[in-house]
């Protein structure tokens, strides 16, 4: 389910943007990034959670969060 857009794509920018634009920051999702702007996703109802660079492999890896 990841779609490609390439860099001459107008659906390309920053992930906190882009996310509510295109509609994919739904309520009641849980949102993860490693951006500190993040938790503008929690203005649409979602959880959203700035998280590290190793955290965002973490849940690449394996849909969890580590506590």
């Amino acid at each position: 389910g990841i779609h490609y857009y390439p860099v001459s794509d107008v659906r390309q920018g920053i992930v906190h943007i882009v996310g509510p634009e295109q509609g994919w920051t739904l309520p009641g999702m849980t949102v993860v990034c490693g951006d500190s702007h993040t938790a503008t996703h929690g203005a649409f109802g979602a959880l959203a959670h700035g998280i590290g660079t190793s955290e965002v492999e973490h849940v690449l890896a394996t849909q969890t969060l580590i506590q």
